[in-house]
């Protein structure tokens, strides 16, 4: 986010300012998983592809296993909840799901963790 950087760098705050805080917190932190709690992308984007693609890129280059679910600003723009969980559930290190049959909405699933 834009609040954790310096004040001479808030008129170029960027996704990009977000995305390189997360790659520094799962360097720092070297978790053993990942969740993205929504809100990947805003409904302004005019390529949520690229967008959602470039937000979940942290995760994905770090090789830690990693879930998705998605906010109500993620499909505000030009793919469905639908198309964005396929596209998360199709990159590497995803253990998003589009959600079970029977269940409104895409993006409701469970993700079993086992301690070790």
């Amino acid at each position: 986010s834009c609040e954790d950087i310096p004040k001479e760098e808030m008129p170029f705050c960027s996704s990009k300012n977000t995305t390189d805080f997360v790659k520094r917190a799962i360097a720092k932190t070297k978790p053993n998983f990942i969740v993205f709690t929504g809100d990947q992308t805003d409904g302004g984007n005019k390529d949520a592809r690229k967008s959602q693609t470039e937000a979940l890129h942290p995760a994905v280059e770090s090789g830690i296993p990693w879930a998705a679910v998605l906010g109500n600003h993620d499909s505000e723009s030009t793919l469905t909840r639908q198309e964005l969980m396929e596209l998360g559930r199709g990159l590497p290190g995803s253990c998003a799901r589009v959600g079970p049959e029977g269940l409104s909405g895409s993006g409701n699933y469970k993700v079993l963790l086992k301690g070790g």
